[in-house]
């Protein structure tokens, strides 16, 4: 009914005011199924409909009402149970702007121009929709219990590639890398630079998150640099950084000899990255080691001893 529903009105939107079974015959005589009445979304649009599916099943549609959209207002019927669990299996590997813009050319000129969004909800919507599909899959309704599942099935399940390797409540930190992530750097970073950055603040709910990253240049061209290490912390202080960086150097040190020392380290000014890295990566006590430490403009560059 919705796709003969399309054809007949493709600007409004349409949401149930009502609908019915009945095995009465109506004024024509013929035998009716199913009745609905529907209503247009916009706001100052008139428009209704009423439809009914006969015992041949045929739809039969009567509408009435002027069209009348405002320019700037869009609006799109609500997603059904079915449409919705569709969605969720799409969004599992597609990124919900790319989703929005190929529904974005699948509208006609006229849908474009009312402003009716069928099909095509708004981003919000589509992030949301992924957002919810992971709160149905999360193995524990304590979200630290679930943290805790998650990482132990991922060392059984395969030791090498298991990405989540921290887990701390107080302050809440998580911390990502793989032992093939720290076999990159440990081979990257003997020649080329290291850099370890942040996003800054976070707004996370209520409160604030800071998120760090090790991050090493691609050693092919025209390709992006690779993360092989990740953070994500409510507390932007030393001993938070420098515990994660000392599990980076520890899971190094599985490789080969723990007197390991990247060639060189970037970061930007951040006060709380610089004291990290230089206890945290080259094993340096802070008082004796920072005045000596080079500061260009807004770029710490420190070299292997």
């Amino acid at each position: 009914m919705i796709r003969g529903l399309r054809r007949a009105n493709s600007v409004c939107a349409f949401a149930f005011r009502s609908h019915w079974t009945s095995l009465n015959n109506d004024d024509s005589g013929k035998e009716v199924l199913f009745t609905c009445q529907r209503r247009c979304i916009f706001k100052g649009c008139k428009v209704t409909f009423t439809s009914h599916i006969d015992k041949s099943l045929q739809l039969h549609i009567k509408f009435k009402g002027t069209v009348r959209h405002a320019k700037t207002e869009k609006a799109c019927r609500y997603i059904r149970e079915s449409d919705r669990e569709a969605m969720k299996k799409v969004l599992k590997h597609k990124l919900p702007q790319l989703h929005y813009l190929e529904q974005m050319k699948k509208l006609d000129f006229e849908a474009l121009a009312s402003g009716c969004r069928d099909g095509c909800p708004s981003k919000d919507v589509l992030k949301q929709i992924p957002c919810e599909s992971r709160r149905i899959e999360t193995p524990d309704e304590n979200i630290w219990l679930a943290l805790h599942k998650i990482k132990t099935d991922q060392h059984q399940a395969s030791p090498s590639s298991a990405t989540l390797q921290v887990i701390m409540m107080e302050p809440p930190t998580l911390m990502f890398c793989s032992m093939e992530s720290i076999r990159v750097l440990r081979s990257i970073c003997k020649e080329d630079v290291m850099y370890i950055d942040a996003t800054g603040s976070v707004p996370l709910g209520q409160s604030h998150c800071y998120v760090y990253e090790v991050v090493v240049r691609n050693p092919m061209e025209r390709n992006p640099p690779l993360v092989v290490a990740s953070m994500i912390t409510w507390a932007h202080d030393i001993p938070s950084i420098d515990h994660c960086l000392q599990r980076v150097r520890h899971a190094q040190s599985k490789h080969g000899s723990s007197r390991f020392y990247p060639r060189l380290v970037m970061c930007d000014g951040s006060m709380a990255l610089i004291n990290a890295i230089v206890s945290g990566v080259f094993k340096r006590r802070r008082a004796r080691h920072l005045p000596r430490t080079p500061l260009l403009g807004a770029t710490l560059e420190v070299l292997r001893a």
